[in-house]
């Protein structure tokens, strides 16, 4: 058992070596937690955490492999922020920001995609953190749950990624990124 936040855990994600968890925390605060799994064994594992301090509690997040080693999450104050992985540098967070909490993420080739309680999707550029939104689309009547995305040559337009986001509703659509739009 890995002792992580005071308060519930609301994502984890396994990249590597590396487990991440996000702590739901205070309205004003959440928590990142990183564990190193080869350092880690059965009796230290309480001690062997990198501990980082957010603004704001975190709904998701995804890693961009280990070239980039750039971590994404998304938070309650409606924004998306990075951390860079090699560093523990907190990077810039993205704007404009959704407007509502940003509950799901996906990196889709070369672009990250959002879904938030606002009910939207955004697609996003990597490339630097300010102006960097491509394309907004309104993707359900209540909001976005979750994000998810599979490269599949077989099913819809050859060489576009399929973007798959499920609601509080109960439905689930698939879209494709293509010419920097969701569609």
């Amino acid at each position: 058992v890995l002792k992580c936040h005071r308060d519930q855990v609301q994502a984890i994600h396994g990249w590597g070596d590396y487990i991440f968890t996000g702590g739901k925390g205070s309205p004003s605060s959440g928590s990142l937690m990183v564990w190193d799994l080869r350092k880690l064994n059965p009796n230290q594992a309480s001690r062997k955490k990198k501990k980082i301090r957010i603004s704001s509690p975190l709904y998701c997040f995804v890693y961009l492999g280990f070239a980039s080693k750039i971590f994404y999450y998304g938070t309650r104050n409606h924004s998306i922020r990075r951390i860079n992985i090699g560093s523990w540098d907190i990077l810039s967070l993205f704007k404009p920001p959704h407007l509502d909490s940003v509950t799901g993420l996906a990196i889709v080739k070369d672009r990250l995609v959002s879904g938030s309680k606002d009910k939207h999707l955004r697609l996003w550029a990597l490339d630097h953190a300010v102006n960097n939104s491509k394309h907004t689309l309104h993707a359900f009547n209540d909001y976005v749950n979750t994000v998810q995305s599979k490269f599949l040559i077989d099913i819809g337009p050859a060489n576009h990624p399929i973007i798959y986001a499920g609601s509080k509703d109960g439905q689930v659509k698939a879209c494709f990124s293509k010419n920097d739009r969701i569609e």
